[in-house]
C-alpha cells in the first residue's frame, strides 16, 4: 500500500502556479517485489540513493524540531502562536461503494481484560496517528501520544500483570512503503496518561541500504510475559530492519528485554547470526515460561530461517517447531509472512496463516496444531483457494492477513484480509471444509467493512473489534452469523468512524491533493488506499467519493469555469481525465489525444491549469511536457508535446527537452511552471525539478531549457516554488535525510540569472521537506511541510520557526492556502487535514473624518493609520460601494489626502481606502453623508389618483437628487404597508402583481434614502373592480327601538375604507342624525324619536371613489 502527495494551489494575487513531477528510480531485486510504483516513489523520497537512511536520522530530526521550540520559549520569541485545529469532516463517506464512513489505518487493538460492558477500555494503534484510548467500549476516543517522537504504531500490548502498563511498538510491519519506520517502544505506566520512549538506541538508530525496509525498526509484534507476581516481566518484540551492508548483520527478528524495555537483546535469530530479512512477524506467550514466535521470509531468501519457534525459558533461547514429516509446515523460500493465534481455552492449539511468495503475495494456506507445534496440519480456507491470490487476503497477504481465535472457544477462528468479503469465521476449527466458513461482512448493516483488515479482537458476550486500512468497527452480535451456510445474514457492525469528532483516530488517512475552486472553496481531496482509491468531494460535513479511477491523483480546477475539473492519472492508468460537471461519478472522460501513453512517468504526474488571459493553458508532465490550450473543449481536447524543441543544457550540451528531463537512466520528469503577475503574458517562466537533484528552467514557455546544479544535494526534488517576490528565482525543496557525506540542507533558493543556488535551510530539521508554500498576502513568509512538522520562515528561509501549536507530531505531506479565509491547511499522513489561521492583514484604517459622519462642505481632508508592511495607499470616492466616480486619489505613501468636488446634496457617499502590501491591494470600506439635503423621488406612473387596471402595476419614479436607495410602501391606510413592502434598491421602477381588485382606496408611500435620512412622497390610487357595501347587524332591521338611544353595528364589507350613517323621518333623509364614522363599524345615536313613528336608516360605505349604500327601516319606541 502506498499513499503519496503533491500540492495544488489556487490562484493568488500573483499567479505563482506550479507543476511538479518527481523522477522515481526503479528499485530492483527481491526487495522491490512488493512495491507498487506509488510505494517505490514514496520510499525513494526518504532514502539516500544506494545508502538508505542515515543512522538515527529521524529521531534526531524530531529532537531538532523540539529544540527550535525550546529555543524560542527560552528567548521569549514567538511565544504567542495560533493553534492548529483539525479540519472537519475527519472521515470519508464511501457509502456509494458500500463502505460507509471510512478513515485511517488501525494497525493494532488491545483490550483491558479488567474492564467490561459499557466501561470496556480499548486501546488502538494507528498507522501514523498514534495510540488512542476509549473507556466507553469504543463510543468516544482520546489521542494519547500526539506529542511523542513517533506516532506510527505497529503493535500494542497490555502488561497482564499490571494493566496500567502499556507497550506500543512503533513502526508499521505491514510491508507497505507508507509503513513508516519507528523509533523504539512507547511505554506508559499509568494507562496512557504519560509516555516515554524506551529502546530507542536499539530500534531507532540502525542504518539500512535496501529500498524496502531501511532506517529504524518496524515493531510489528510485542508481547509481555504473564504470571509474574513480582519483579519485571520479560517483553518480546518482533521487528523488521533494513539490511545495512555486507559487513553488518541484520537486526531483524525477535528481541527480548528483561528490564521493562530499557535494554534489548536479539534472541532470534541469535545475536551471532548474520541473516538479512528474518522478520519477526508474530509473537505470543503460552504461559509464564513458554512463548511462540514466527519468522517471516517475506522476500523469499534461502538464508532466512523462516517458520515457527518455541521458547521454554521465557524467551532466552528458541527451537523450531515446524512439525514433523507428513505433518510439517512447508517452510522455506516460499513461506513468506506468518501470523499466528493461540486458542487460549485450549493450550497447545495454535492457528497459523502464511503468505506464499511465489504467487506474488497470495495465501499459502491455513494451518493448525493441537500439540504446541509438534505436528501441523492444513485446514480449510474461506474461499478454498489456498496457493493462489484468490483467497481471503487476495494478493496482499504480506500486507493484510489476520487470524484470531475466540478465547472462549478453540474452534471459533476468524481470518481477515483484502479479498471477497475480507472477514470470515469457522466455528468448527477449520476441519469440516470450506463450506463451514461463513462471511462476517455481508453488508447487511448497510455497509461492508472495507478490505484491508489489520487487527481483530474478541470481546465478551460474542462481540469483536476490527481494525483495518479504513478505520475501526465493532459488533456485539458476532455469534449471530448462521452456523451452517455462507454469505447469509451476519453480525451487525457499528462504525466507530465519526466524521465530526475532532478527537478521531487517524482522520481520513492521507490527504494529498486539495484543489481549491477559486481562492476559497475547498472542492476535492485525493487519497490512495491499498484497495480502491480515488477522488473525494469535500463539503462542510462530508467527504464523498467522486472518482475511483486513479490512486491519489492530483486535481485542478479551471478557475474560469468552476465546474471543469481535471485529474492527472499517470499514462499507465489511462492518462489525464476531465469532468465538465464538477467530478460527478460517470462524468469523467479521458483527455489523452497527443499524449504518448507509453511514457515513463511519476506515479502521481503533475497537472496544472494556467489561466493565461485569452488562452487558458493546461500542462501535464511525464518524461515529456505536454501543453493543452483547449482542455475544456467537450468534443476533442488535445495536447502538444513541448519536448520536440532543442534546448541548451546548463553544461552547454544541446539535447531535447525529453532527454533533459529523462537524463540519468530515463527518470520521470516533473515540471512546475510560474508566470509573473497575473496581468502579464510576456514572462512565461517554467521551473522543473527531478530526482537527480537538478532544477531546470525555461524562460520561453518550454521551448528552450537549462539546468542549475550549484551545490544541490543528490536527492529528489519534491517541490519547486517560484519566488513570489522575484520571478527570476525559485525555491526548491528536497527529500531524504542529509548524511553519508551529504551535508547540505533541504530548501534552496536558485537564480536563473546567476545559475546558482543558495542553501536557505538554516536551522530547519534534517528531515524530508515534502512541500513549500508562501503566504499570498505576505509573500516574504514561507512554510515548509516536513516529516517532523510545519515550519515558518520570514527571512527567505535562512531562519525557521515553529508554525502554530497543537499539531500532532505527524508527517506533513502538502499544503493548501486560502487567501480569502487567511488559512493554511496541512495535509498529513494518518491524521487528516489540519488548519492554521494565518495572522490577519493589518490594513490602513480611516481616522478622519469619522466613518459614518456627514461632510461639512464640498471638500474633506482624509487621514488614516498606516497598514502593516504597506508601501502605498489610494482612495476611491463613489456614489456606490467600491466605485470612484466622484474621486480617485493615489496617495503614494502619504497617510492623508484632501478631496474636493464632493456632492452637497446630502447623498450617501462610499469611500474605499486601499492599502498596497507586497504588490497586492487590500481595501477597507466606509460610508459618509454629503453636506446639504437632496430631493425625494416623485412618482411618474401610474398617475396619482388613478385607478389600476388590473392586479398588477408597474411603478416608475424619478431619481430625485442625492438618493441612493428607494423603497415602496403599499397599504390600505396612509403610510401603511399591509399590502406590500418593496425594497427597490437603486432601481427606479418596480412591479407588484397582487394588488387588491375590490375597488378600494390604496395608499402608496415612495421613500428615498438621502444620506442617512429617508425622504417620502405619498400617493393615493384605487384598486380595480367593485367592493361590497357594509350590512347592518344590530339593531336587527325592522325592529323597534327601546328608547331614544341606539347603537348601530355593521359588517366591514369588502374594499371599504370609510362609513357614514343617515337617520331620517323619510327614506334617504338625515334630519334626525348624520354620523361620519370613518373606519369604525359601530356608532351610537342619542336623538331618536319616541313617538312610535317609522325611522329610516341609510348605511353608506366608501368603496374607492364611490359611496355604496344599504337602507333599513325601524320603529321608534
Amino acid at each position: 500500500m502506498r499513499k503519496f502527495f503533491a500540492s495544488v494551489w489556487g490562484p493568488a494575487a500573483f499567479l505563482c502556479v506550479f507543476l511538479s513531477v518527481s523522477f522515481a528510480q526503479q528499485a530492483s531485486g527481491p526487495d522491490a517485489k512488493h512495491l507498487s510504483p506509488s510505494q517505490r516513489e514514496f520510499l525513494e523520497q526518504r532514502s539516500v540513493p544506494g545508502k538508505g537512511i542515515p543512522a538515527g536520522a529521524y529521531a534526531k530530526a524530531v529532537e531538532q524540531a523540539r529544540a527550535i521550540r525550546a529555543r524560542e520559549l527560552a528567548a521569549g520569541t514567538n511565544t504567542s502562536l495560533p493553534a492548529w485545529s483539525p479540519a472537519k469532516p475527519n472521515a470519508n463517506d464511501d457509502s456509494a461503494n458500500g463502505n460507509g464512513i471510512t478513515t485511517g489505518r488501525v494497525t493494532a487493538i488491545a483490550i483491558d481484560p479488567t474492564t467490561s460492558g459499557a466501561s470496556l477500555t480499548v486501546y488502538i494503534g494507528t498507522g501514523g496517528g498514534g495510540v488512542w484510548k476509549s473507556t466507553d467500549s469504543g463510543t468516544t476516543w482520546t489521542p494519547l501520544t500526539d506529542t511523542q517522537a513517533n506516532l506510527t504504531i505497529g503493535s500494542l500490548a497490555i502488561d497482564p500483570n499490571n494493566h496500567s502498563i502499556i507497550y506500543a511498538g512503533t513502526g508499521e510491519l505491514d510491508f507497505a512503503a507508507d509503513s513508516y519506520y519507528g523509533g523504539g517502544v512507547l511505554k506508559s505506566t499509568n494507562g496512557g496518561t504519560t509516555w516515554s520512549m524506551v529502546g530507542q538506541s536499539t530500534f531507532g538508530a540502525v542504518e539500512g541500504a535496501s529500498f524496502t525496509y531501511n532506517g529504524p525498526a518496524r515493531i510489528g509484534a510485542i508481547a509481555v510475559q504473564p504470571s509474574v507476581p513480582s519483579g519485571t516481566p520479560v517483553v518480546l518484540a518482533g521487528t523488521a530492519y533494513g539490511y545495512q551492508d555486507s559487513t553488518h548483520k541484520s537486526e531483524s527478528g525477535i528481541w527480548r528485554s528483561t528490564d521493562g524495555g530499557t535494554t534489548w537483546n536479539r534472541v532470534l535469530p541469535d545475536s551471532s547470526t548474520d541473516i538479512p530479512y528474518a522478520f519477526g512477524t508474530s509473537i505470543f506467550w503460552l504461559n509464564n515460561t513458554t512463548a511462540y514466535a514466527a519468522i517471516g521470509n517475506v522476500y523469499g531468501y534461502a538464508s532466512v530461517p523462516g517458520g515457527v519457534y518455541k521458547s521454554t525459558d521465557s524467551g532466552a533461547t528458541w527451537t523450531p517447531v515446524n512439525g514433523s514429516t507428513g505433518h510439517a509446515l512447508p517452510v522455506g523460500t516460499d513461506f513468506g509472512t506468518i501470523v499466528m493465534a493461540p486458542a487460549v481455552s485450549t493450550p497447545g492449539t495454535i492457528y497459523l496463516a502464511a503468505e506464499e511468495v511465489s504467487t506474488g503475495g497470495g495465501l499459502q494456506n491455513l494451518y493448525k496444531t493441537t500439540d504446541g507445534g509438534t505436528t501441523w496440519n492444513p485446514i480449510s480456507t474461506p474461499l478454498n483457494a489456498g496457493g493462489t491470490t484468490n483467497d481471503f487476503c487476495g494478493s496482499f497477504c504480506w500486507h493484510s492477513m489476520v487470524i484470531a481465535v475466540d478465547p472462549a472457544n478453540a474452534n471459533n477462528v476468524v481470518v481477515g484480509g483484502t479479498n471477497g468479503d475480507s472477514l470470515y469465521t469457522d466455528t468448527t476449527g477449520g476441519t469440516t471444509g470450506s463450506s463451514a466458513w461463513k462471511s462476517l461482512n455481508t453488508g447487511t448493516a448497510g455497509f461492508k467493512i472495507p478490505p484491508g483488515i489489520h487487527a481483530f479482537a474478541f470481546i465478551a458476550a460474542g462481540g469483536a473489534f476490527v481494525g483495518g486500512d479504513k478505520g475501526l468497527w465493532k459488533t456485539t452480535t458476532l455469534s449471530a452469523a448462521p452456523p451452517a451456510a455462507k454469505n447469509l445474514n451476519g453480525p451487525t457492525w457499528e462504525e466507530l468512524n465519526d466524521p465530526n469528532d475532532p478527537n478521531y483516530y487517524g482522520g481520513y488517512y492521507d490527504a494529498y491533493y486539495t484543489a481549491y475552486n477559486g481562492r476559497r472553496k475547498k472542492a476535492v481531496q485525493a487519497q490512495e488506499f491499498p484497495i480502491g482509491s480515488g477522488m473525494y468531494q469535500v463539503t462542510p460535513t462530508t467527504i464523498k467519493v467522486i472518482n475511483m479511477r486513479c490512486q491519489g491523483t492530483p486535481a485542478v480546477f479551471d478557475p474560469n469555469a468552476s465546474v471543469a475539473m481535471f485529474v492527472a492519472c499517470s499514462p499507465a492508468n489511462g492518462g489525464p481525465q476531465v469532468s465538465l460537471t464538477g467530478g460527478d461519478p460517470g462524468t469523467w472522460n479521458p483527455m489523452t489525444t497527443g499524449i504518448n501513453l507509453a511514457d515513463n512517468s511519476a506515479f502521481y504526474p503533475p497537472i496544472l491549469f494556467v489561466p493565461y488571459p485569452g488562452l487558458p493553458t493546461m500542462l501535464y508532465g511525464t518524461t515529456h511536457i505536454y501543453q493543452s490550450t483547449n482542455a475544456t473543449d467537450p468534443s476533442a481536447p488535445t495536447w502538444e508535446d513541448l519536448g520536440s524543441a532543442a534546448i541548451a543544457e546548463f553544461g552547454g550540451a544541446t539535447t531535447t527537452l525529453d532527454t533533459a528531463l529523462a537524463q540519468n537512466g530515463g527518470h520521470q520528469g516533473t515540471v512546475r511552471a510560474s508566470t509573473s503577475a497575473i496581468t502579464s503574458v510576456t514572462n512565461d517562466t517554467l521551473f522543473a525539478g527531478s530526482n537527480d537533484s537538478s532544477v531546470n528552467y525555461s524562460t520561453n514557455g518550454g521551448v528552450n531549457w537549462a539546468h542549475i546544479r550549484s551545490i544541490l544535494p543528490y536527492r529528489p526534488v519534491t517541490r519547486v516554488m517560484a519566488d513570489p517576490l522575484d520571478s527570476t528565482k525559485v525555491f526548491a525543496a528536497y527529500a531524504g535525510f542529509s548524511g553519508f557525506g551529504d551535508s547540505v540542507g533541504h530548501v534552496f533558493l536558485c537564480s536563473i540569472t546567476s545559475n546558482t543556488c543558495t542553501d536557505v535551510s538554516g536551522n530547519l530539521p534534517n528531515a524530508p521537506v515534502n512541500d513549500l508554500a508562501y503566504d499570498p498576502d505576505f509573500p516574504n513568509t514561507m512554510f515548509a511541510a516536513t516529516d517532523v512538522g510545519v515550519f515558518t520562515a520570514t527571512t527567505g528561509g535562512t531562519a525557521w520557526s515553529t508554525s502554530g501549536t497543537g499539531l500532532p507530531n505527524v508527517v506533513c505531506k502538502s499544503f493548501t492556502v486560502s487567501e480569502i479565509d487567511r488559512t493554511l491547511q496541512v495535509n498529513t499522513h494518518s491524521r487528516g487535514v489540519w488548519t492554521l489561521n494565518l495572522p490577519p492583514l493589518v490594513l490602513a484604517t480611516m481616522t478622519n473624518p469619522a466613518p459614518g459622519s456627514k461632510f461639512s462642505g464640498a471638500s474633506a481632508n482624509f487621514t488614516w493609520n498606516a497598514g502593516q508592511s504597506a508601501t502605498g495607499y489610494s482612495l476611491y470616492v463613489g456614489s456606490t460601494a467600491g466605485a470612484h466616480d466622484i474621486a480617485y486619489v493615489n496617495a503614494g505613501t502619504a497617510l492623508t489626502t484632501p478631496v474636493s468636488g464632493l456632492p452637497t446634496n446630502g447623498e450617501r457617499l462610499y469611500v474605499t481606502l486601499n492599502t498596497l502590501i507586497y504588490g497586492n491591494w487590500h481595501a477597507n470600506s466606509y460610508t459618509y453623508v454629503a453636506s446639504g439635503t437632496g430631493a425625494a423621488a416623485t412618482m411618474t406612473s401610474p398617475a396619482n389618483g388613478s385607478t389600476f387596471s388590473a392586479a398588477s402595476a408597474t411603478f416608475n419614479w424619478t431619481a430625485g437628487a442625492g438618493i441612493t436607495q428607494y423603497s415602496l410602501y403599499i397599504g390600505t391606510t396612509s403610510g401603511a404597508h399591509d399590502i406590500a413592502y418593496i425594497n427597490a434598491g437603486a432601481a427606479h421602477t418596480t412591479t407588484f402583481n397582487t394588488l387588491p381588485t375590490n375597488g378600494e382606496k390604496i395608499y402608496i408611500a415612495l421613500y428615498s434614502l438621502n444620506g442617512n435620512t429617508w425622504l417620502a412622497n405619498y400617493y393615493v390610487y384605487y384598486a380595480p373592480g367593485t367592493g361590497t357595501a357594509a350590512t347592518m347587524t344590530s339593531p336587527a332591521p325592522g325592529s323597534t327601538f327601546t328608547g331614544s338611544s341606539a347603537t348601530f353595528s355593521w359588517g366591514a364589507g369588502n374594499g371599504i375604507s370609510e362609513y357614514s350613517l343617515y337617520v331620517g323621518t323619510t327614506a334617504g333623509a338625515h334630519d334626525i342624525a348624520y354620523v361620519d364614522t370613518g373606519k369604525a363599524t359601530s356608532t351610537t345615536v342619542n336623538t331618536l324619536p319616541t313617538n312610535g313613528s317609522k325611522v329610516y336608516v341609510t348605511l353608506y360605505s366608501l368603496n374607492g371613489k364611490t359611496w355604496r349604500k344599504n337602507s333599513y327601516t325601524y320603529t321608534a319606541k
